[in-house]
Order: C-alpha cells, then sequence, then structure tokens
C-alpha cells in the first residue's frame, strides 16, 4: 500500500469511508423495524415506566423526589434533604426515604451508586417490559455496533497512521490524510452510534408530549397562581398525579423548579443531564440515558408534531 500514490490513496481512503458508512448507516436503519409493529403501546401510562424510558435511573430518581415533596416526605435543610419518615412510601421514595437518614445535597443523591443500583434493580420490570414493546435497543444490538465501531476504527485509523507514518520517513505532506483520520474518527462515532431509543420509542414519547401538552400549561397556571396567592396552595389529590404524571413525561427538573423551595433539585437534575446523560428523545449513546423532552417534542423521525404519521394517536392508553 505505500507504493500508492498519495492522491490516489486519498481517493481509495475517502470512498472506502463513504462506502462502508453508508452501508453502516443502512444497516443501522433496517436494524430499528420497530415501526413495523405501530406507535400505539399496549403499556399504560406510568410516570415512573415513561422517566426510565426517557432518561434511565436518574430520571426515575427524579420523580421520586417530586414524590416526596408532594407528600411532605423531605425536611429541607439549607439547600439539603433528609426524609420525613412520618410518611409512608413505597417503591424509589421508599428508595431515597431510606438513603437520607442524614442532610444530604440533591448532587449526592443523584451521584450515591448505591441509591442508583437500587433503582436499576427496580427498573428492571420497566427495562423488559420496554424492549419487548420495541420502545428502546436492547445492550445486543449495543454490541454489535459498537464492534462495527472499534473495527472501523482499527482499520482506518490504523491504515491510516501506517501511511502518515511512512510519509514522513519518505518527507512527504501528510496534511490532508490526517486531516481525513480525523472526519473518519467522527464520522464512525456518530453513524455507530445507537441511540437509547427506536424510532417508535421516539414516535410514543412524542405523542405522550402531544397529549399532555395542555395539562403542562394548566399545571404551570396552578403553580404561577400559588406563587401570586401562597394561600391558594392546594394538596388535592389530582394536583399530586398530575404534578407526577408531567415529571414522568417531562422531567422533574420542569417541575420542581417551579417552587422556589427546591429549585436547586431542578438545577442538579439538568446538570446530571448535561454530563452526559443525553439530550433530546433518543439523545442516549452507547449505555447511556436520554433525557427530559422539551414542551412540543422536537422532530423526529415520526415526521415532527405528535407522530401522526406513526400510527397518531396518545399511545400509552
Amino acid at each position: 500500500m505505500e507504493h500508492i500514490s498519495g492522491t490516489d490513496f486519498l481517493v481509495f481512503y475517502g470512498i472506502s469511508l463513504f462506502a462502508v458508512l453508508g452501508a453502516t448507516f443502512i444497516l443501522k436503519k433496517l436494524w430499528d423495524n420497530s415501526l413495523t409493529y405501530g406507535i400505539k403501546s399496549v403499556i399504560g401510562f406510568d410516570p415512573y415506566q415513561v422517566a426510565y424510558l426517557r432518561g434511565g435511573a436518574k430520571e426515575v430518581i427524579g420523580v421520586g423526589l417530586v414524590g416526596l415533596i408532594n407528600k411532605e416526605g423531605l425536611e429541607k435543610q439549607d439547600e439539603k434533604l433528609a426524609a420525613n419518615f412520618s410518611v409512608r412510601t413505597d417503591g424509589i421514595e421508599a428508595i431515597l426515604q431510606g438513603n437520607l437518614h442524614q442532610p444530604r445535597s440533591a448532587r449526592q443523591i443523584y451521584q450515591d451508586n448505591h441509591i442508583l443500583d437500587r433503582a436499576e434493580r427496580l427498573c428492571q420490570s420497566y427495562e423488559y417490559e420496554l424492549l419487548r414493546e420495541k420502545l428502546i435497543f436492547s445492550d445486543h444490538t449495543r454490541k454489535v455496533f459498537k464492534t462495527l465501531r472499534y473495527f472501523y476504527f482499527a482499520s482506518f485509523l490504523g491504515v491510516g497512521s501506517f501511511r502518515v507514518f511512512m510519509g514522513f520517513m519518505n518527507e512527504k505532506p501528510v496534511l490532508y490524510l490526517v486531516g481525513l483520520m480525523v472526519l473518519a474518527a467522527i464520522s464512525i462515532w456518530f453513524v455507530t452510534k445507537i441511540p437509547r431509543l427506536t424510532q417508535r420509542g421516539e414516535c410514543y414519547l412524542q405523542d405522550l408530549n402531544v397529549g399532555y401538552k395542555q395539562k403542562l400549561r394548566d399545571f404551570s397556571e396552578k403553580e404561577k397562581n400559588k406563587k401570586d396567592n401562597p394561600e391558594s396552595q392546594t394538596s388535592d389529590q389530582a394536583y399530586h398525579q398530575d404534578s407526577i404524571a408531567l415529571a414522568g413525561l417531562f422531567g422533574a427538573a420542569m417541575i420542581v423548579e417551579h417552587n422556589p423551595e427546591y429549585a436547586f433539585i431542578a438545577q442538579e437534575q439538568k446538570r446530571q443531564m448535561d454530563l452526559g446523560n443525553g439530550s433530546g428523545y433518543g439523545g442516549g449513546g452507547d449505555g447511556s440515558s436520554g433525557s427530559s423532552s422539551g414542551d412540543g417534542g422536537g422532530g423526529s423521525s415520526c415526521g415532527g408534531g405528535g407522530c401522526g404519521g406513526c400510527g397518531g394517536g396518545c399511545g400509552g392508553g
């Protein structure tokens, strides 16, 4: 290969890279056949399951904190939280309560591996059901494309590095090849990256997003009224159920940020998501989490507003 001229090698390298990445992109599209099952999911609307679908166990922890706030199950000391053990809890709320004997910051809660491990175990049934419903990609799929990634890295970067070395030895220009290798590395990473959600998962979430958008507006208006008139605060069951449902779908940060007393939790939740737990519906990478969905649910493979083209209807009923 060292006898190939520099220009011919660049052309060969570029064409090979384009062909391999194109084939891999097509393979990834064919691999995700989830939309053949339709968009109408048989799973009911469970806010904790929806939170896990969006962003994994850390999102479930956030919804659990919202639940404890609703039940007055937290005692706030400065910007630290301790459990109020006079409140009965179960599920993720009980896990959080059991680990808040001493006041802890929101960051300590989110970064506690013991809490995260127990939350992951609690969510195993969610993951099984989401896999069965073709809403998320399996670990097997991630492993297949991760193996392809490493193979492509070894092939293209290995051959390119050898050619760069030979160029230095023979005092030949290698700048174009180095630039092409950088482009190859970036392209390989993105093409072989598997999001958390399948196309069906993205459509399912976007349908829920559209279906609950008005409820989010109504909730925000209630919170605004509470700020303007503190005496109007309500403890009715419907209000608490709405806050849990909306936290599961739109993210705990979007709910608790309306409450000045617990706004620091929203700040930490956003920070955790920004640290690499994904962005957008399918933002998770290989093994990473997704993130909270926006108010309108941005564009997706579903065709924009509400997945009407995917089978329509607010899934989850």
